[in-house]
């Protein structure tokens, strides 16, 4: 067993291949700024891994299942374990099977242990300091949709726009350029993939750290998530109805965007983390 610091290194691909890749940029540097505050050198890096360290790897799902990866590779997953989901192939679950797994949901959890996933812990995703950076704007966007645009969103978004709703969606820009469009939003908007899914806690936390308002479709484990409390939810068909109902109460968003602020604050990265490390550390 090994109590002393352990070097780690947080990977995420190169998004020069495909630029959607950067969506994991903020979970990313979360992990990064909890590892460093629990005493723990850590690098972050795009695009490869760091020889001699613990690789805590984002995006595994789009290795081939031969990839070489180290065995001490950790696969950090934030996608959906459930049937259907487009990133679940044969291919990564065999990555899943053969490293160590931490998941942000604890659905996905259960899941995976049936699927033969037996090394896999829970890191829920929390408040890092250096994500603290959205400056405030004048908002003149009621709403705000980032995140890929399938038909079942599109038709959302339009909808809210023929009631006269100003609507952005974004599904080609990350980092300031995003985050200049967020500022200026009145709601923030998540939207299911499909009608059974997990709250995109991915999505929303980087939102509720800045103290937005964030309006989402109903999920099935929004209690358990822990974010219930800084957020407003509605079911799918009564969306445009609750955007309308809070674009008209700028105290009751303003409060709720507080008390998300708040409840972020209320959990660092690095405490979320220290459950995993130990585990890990536990095992060397």
């Amino acid at each position: 067993m090994s109590t002393g610091p352990v070097r780690f290194a947080v990977a995420t691909p190169d998004p020069a291949a495909w630029m959607h890749l950067r969506a994991f940029d903020e979970v990313a540097e979360a992990v990064h700024q909890g590892i460093l505050e629990l005493g723990h050198p850590c690098e972050r890096i795009v695009g490869a891994l760091a020889p001699d360290r613990v690789n805590i790897l984002f995006g595994a799902h789009h290795l081939p299942a031969a990839a070489a990866l180290p065995e001490s590779t950790v696969l950090f997953n934030l996608e959906q374990i459930v049937t259907g989901s487009l990133w679940l192939t044969p291919a990564y679950l065999a990555l899943l099977r053969r490293h160590r797994v931490w998941d942000y949901s604890a659905r996905n959890i259960t899941a995976l242990r049936d699927l033969g996933v037996t090394r896999v812990a829970h890191v829920p995703l929390g408040h890092a300091k250096s994500l603290e950076r959205i400056e405030r704007r004048e908002e003149d966007v009621d709403v705000i949709f980032y995140g890929r645009l399938i038909p079942r969103r599109i038709e959302l978004l339009k909808r809210l726009e023929a009631r006269g709703v100003r609507v952005v969606a974004i599904n080609d820009a990350y980092g300031r350029q995003r985050d200049e469009r967020i500022a200026r939003a009145r709601i923030v908007l998540n939207v299911h993939v499909a009608d059974e899914a997990r709250l995109e806690t991915a999505r929303c936390f980087y939102a509720l750290i800045n103290g937005r308002f964030v309006l989402s479709e109903d999920s099935v484990d929004a209690a358990e998530s822990g974010l219930a409390a800084g957020m407003a939810f509605a079911a799918y068909a009564d969306i445009e109805a609750r955007c309308a109902w809070y674009l008209e109460r700028t105290g009751e968003r303003a409060a709720i965007a507080e008390a998300g602020r708040r409840l972020m604050l209320a959990r660092p990265q690095a405490e979320l983390l220290r459950p995993a490390i130990a585990e890990l550390l536990a095992v060397r």
